[in-house]
């Protein structure tokens, strides 16, 4: 949790500096932003417990491995258009 949390920070303020370059712009919070949120919450939550289930099962070496195919995939895609 510490590698992973001094990670983040880490980067947050690598990032910090282009924060004064190029704001980001600002963005109405309207009802239908507040439901999508509101909606996709549990979607989250439950795609995560899933993942963590998933890497207690079979172990986080196991469970990286579906990485390695994301570059074989994309590449696919990109030949494909």
């Amino acid at each position: 949790m510490a590698i992973a949390g001094g990670s983040q920070l880490l980067g947050g303020l690598a990032l910090l500096p282009f924060l004064f370059i190029a704001p980001p712009p600002p963005a109405a919070f309207t009802p239908s932003v507040a439901c999508c949120c509101r909606l996709r919450a549990p979607v989250q939550r439950d795609c995560l417990y899933h993942l963590l289930r998933l890497i207690a099962d079979i172990g986080p070496t196991r469970a990286l491995t579906v990485t390695f195919l994301i570059p074989v995939f994309a590449m696919g895609w990109a030949s494909s258009s």
